[in-house]
This record gives structure tokens, sequence and C-alpha cells, in this order.
């Protein structure tokens, strides 16, 4: 009951139906319809060849036995030295010693000393140059194996810093192998991903197109409702409103408004001749409103009252 209803309803214009409904909604369908694609390629680099050789001769190092390492390496310079330097300082001392004998058998001769006399001479030359010699020996050899000891260290020293330089030249260039196939694998990920955007990315642009069509056009529709207070306002402008409760049988409550209750009813014969042929058959009872607003309610000539409805929906509504 009450006031009536106003709608207002606006249409798109039909340009703008037609690419929602011809370009937009299809393409959106067909995206949602995609089934969804793994990935399937590398997603790391393998490990460069040249990263695998360094790491063999790190490993490598790292197992080698240094001392017995040392050792052969020692013996394989001693070797040399005992046949180039001791084995020629023998044969030279041992030239000298033989000049030395002949010079002690001619003074012997010389001085007559024969018998037991020129062997304990001749033993304790002998004697004196076993002692000489095997001196001479021991200090070559400790001489020697020192210096081949040293140049050992040297040998393996310098062998350790070209195999590490090697394998950290190695290292470097799988470094440089990995990093291009990385950014190879990024690339061919990246690519994957942006094919599979592309689709996502039209349809943004199909839908942005949308959104920029001004707002206003097509067409507007009001439509409205009339409520109880407009059939009966239009029917107290046209004619007086009769509400003698004389004038009306089969009565029905429907619902109050402000405090003030409405029914519905029929005309009885005496109504169907003093209502107007186009009055509602709904509204409120004169007799009740007169107790209430009286001055909505008036007695006309006929005797029967009549409502001032335009003044009852102004003061409900308000």
């Amino acid at each position: 009951m009450g006031k009536g209803k106003e709608e207002t309803k606006q249409e798109m214009p039909a340009f703008q139906k037609q690419y929602l409904t011809g370009s937009v909604l299809p393409f959106a369908r067909q995206v949602s319809e995609t089934p969804f694609q793994a990935y399937t390629g590398p997603m790391a680099p393998e490990m460069s060849g040249y990263t695998t050789q360094a790491a063999d001769i790190y490993s490598g190092m790292a197992g080698q036995d240094q001392t017995q390492q040392l050792l052969d390496t020692t013996q394989a310079l001693y070797n040399p030295y005992q046949q180039n330097v001791i084995d020629a300082s023998l044969a030279q001392m041992g030239r000298q010693q033989q000049q030395a004998l002949t010079g002690l058998e001619g003074q012997l001769a010389g001085s007559g000393a024969f018998g037991s006399r020129g062997e304990v001479a001749r033993g304790e030359f002998a004697a004196g140059n076993l002692a000489s010699q095997n001196q001479l020996i021991a200090d070559m050899m400790r001489q020697g194996y020192s210096e081949s000891q040293a140049r050992a260290m040297g040998v393996m020293q310098q062998q350790q810093a070209q195999q590490g330089a090697a394998a950290a030249g190695l290292t470097g260039i799988g470094g440089m192998e990995t990093a291009l196939s990385a950014a190879e694998v990024d690339a061919m990920r990246n690519e994957f991903m942006r094919e599979q955007q592309d689709p996502y990315q039209k349809l943004a642009a199909l839908q942005g197109g949308a959104s920029t069509i001004p707002t206003g056009l097509g067409t507007t529709t009001a439509t409205k409702t009339p409520g109880l207070f407009d059939y009966m306002a239009l029917a107290a402008e046209t004619y007086a409103a009769s509400s003698d409760i004389r004038l009306k049988d089969n009565v029905q409550s429907l619902e109050k408004v402000g405090g003030v209750q409405f029914y519905s009813w029929d005309w009885n014969d005496e109504g169907k001749k003093v209502a107007h042929k186009g009055q509602p058959t709904f509204g409120v009872i004169a007799d009740e409103l007169q107790e209430t607003h009286p001055h909505l309610v008036t007695r006309g000539d006929d005797g029967y009252l009549r409502v001032n409805y335009v003044g009852l929906a102004n003061e409900l509504d308000g």
C-alpha cells in the first residue's frame, strides 16, 4: 500500500551490446576453456664439463700422498746427483790417492824401509785414505739429499700451483658456460610464460575497449507502479470519494498506515448509486476517519460521508 514505486532502467547501446556478446564474451569463454599447459622445458642449467674437470683436478690434489711424493721426487732428483757428483768426486779422489801412494812408495824405497816398516806405512796410508773417502761420501750424500729434497719441494709446489691454476681456469670457463646456459633456460621459460599470458592480455585489451565507451549512451526507461495513495488521490481529483460505511458490504481489513486502518469492500446497491463507477473499492471508512481526522471528512448533500484522500495521502506520506 502507500506511495507508488518508480524504477529507472538503463539499456546499453546496441553496438556496445554487440561488441560484448560478439567479441568479448566468446573470447573470454575460449580463454576459460583452454586446458592448462605445463612448462616441460629445462628448469636449471646442466653442470659444465669444464667444471667437472676442475673438480677432478681438485679431488686429485686433495687425495695425493704428499709425503710419499716428496720421497719419490727427492730420490729421483738424488740419483743423478749421486752418479754425476759423488761418483765423479770419488774417482778424482782415487786418482789423487794413487798419486800419493806412488810418492809414498818412492819415499819408502829411498829410505830403505822394507818389510814390516813398509807395511805399517802402507796400512796407515790406506786407513787415512778410507777415512777421508768415507767422510767425503757422507758429507756429499747429506748435502746432495738436502739439495734434492729442497728441489723436490719446489717442484711439488710448482706442480700444485700449476694444477690449481688449471683448475681455477677450468672453473671460470665452466662458470661462464653455466651462466650462458642459465640465460638460455630463463629465455625459454620467459617465452613460454609470455605465450601463456598472451590470451589474457588480449582479453584485457578487449575489456579495456569496452570500458572506454562513455556512459550516458543508450536508452533510459522510467516506469512507475502506482500505490494506494496514487489511486485514491487520482479518484479524489476526478470525483468525490464516497466512503460512508452505509454504502459498503463485505468490508475486509487490510492494514494500517500511520495509525489509519484501510479496508477493501464491495459496493451495496446504494453505494453503486452514490459512488463513482471508477472509484476503487479500497480505502478508509469515513466514519472512523472522522474521529481521528475530522478535517478530512465532509458530508455531502445526499447525507453520506466523503473523504479528502489527497489530504490524507499528503499527511500519511509526510
